[in-house]
């Protein structure tokens, strides 16, 4: 056996190789260890950023909550004040007494007065049409009870044409009593939808400063001086067999207008004379009616 094995020099050799071997593959280890190692710090560097910025967009998407939920705040405030000032003491304060003959169209807001109005207004002119359409807006010639005041105009003045005639928001409870009254009612979601459209702008509101959602839970549900809705509808319901109240239904106007110019100018007593006897087409339409009323 000693004779067979083989002479140190010729093992020197392939120890070195072993060892080269071995010492290539703990730096190629290291070489491989030290690269994940890299990209695993830097992943974690791009976590760490992507984080931060997750943690700003939603530092600043609710800051930008909050800064919407304020100016909508701010919007309703701002209407709310609008509708305070709507009327002045004067006017609100003013012990009225209509004449038995007096009229008043009545109607929650954006259900449809100012049609009404310009429709009485006519009837009584007799679609005359340099008296019927004497005018820039029609609360000059039909004045708004509460506006009455700060428009220089007086409630016991004589007008352009016979029964005097007045628009008013009121309700059955606040509204001056002793005369007859035309009641205009509307589908809610269409009164609501057109008061949402008229009423920020009115108040020179931006479109997306007031979201529908405020705009229901604040004027719509009482801020405004007509209060809500409901109680405005059921107010004059109850007086719906009342002879000297007309209800009148903004559909109504729509699908048969002769028909519901015929009820009011039977209403206003007028069924024997010549304008009770005016179709619709014939009567004047005011270039300053708004196609949404």
């Amino acid at each position: 056996l000693a004779r067979c094995r083989p002479p140190l020099f010729l093992l020197f050799p392939l120890s070195c190789s072993f060892v080269l071997m071995r010492v290539r593959a703990t730096l190629a280890s290291a070489s491989v260890v030290a690269a994940l190692g890299l990209v695993i710090r830097s992943l974690t560097q791009v976590l760490h950023r992507l984080r931060e910025a997750e943690a700003a967009g939603a530092a600043e998407a609710a800051r930008a909550d909050a800064e919407a939920a304020r100016k909508h705040e701010l919007a309703c405030e701002l209407l709310t004040l609008r509708n305070l000032l709507i009327s002045t003491p004067a006017s609100v304060e003013t012990r009225f007494v209509p004449a038995p003959s007096d009229v008043f169209v009545v109607g929650y807001p954006r259900c449809g007065t100012t049609w009404v109005s310009q429709i009485v207004h006519a009837l009584r002119t007799g679609a005359e049409v340099e008296k019927t359409m004497a005018f820039g807006e029609i609360s000059e010639v039909v004045p708004w009870d509460v506006q009455a005041e700060a428009c220089g105009q007086r409630l016991n003045s004589p007008q352009v044409g016979v029964p005097r005639a007045f628009k008013s928001h009121e309700t059955w409870e606040a509204i001056a009593k002793g005369a007859r009254y035309i009641y205009v009612a509307r589908d809610p979601v269409d009164a609501f939808l057109s008061f949402y459209e008229h009423l920020p702008a009115y108040a020179n509101l931006l479109p997306g400063d007031l979201e529908p959602q405020q705009f229901a839970d604040a004027l719509f549900a009482g801020a405004a001086r007509a209060g809500q809705i409901w109680p405005h509808f059921l107010g004059w319901w109850k007086q719906r067999r009342n002879p000297d109240v007309l209800w009148v239904f903004y559909d109504d106007l729509h699908a048969d207008l002769p028909g519901c110019i015929a009820r009011v100018a039977e209403f206003l007593g007028l069924s024997e004379s010549e304008p009770a006897t005016l179709e619709a087409e014939s009567l004047p339409i005011s270039p300053h009616l708004p196609p949404s009323l």
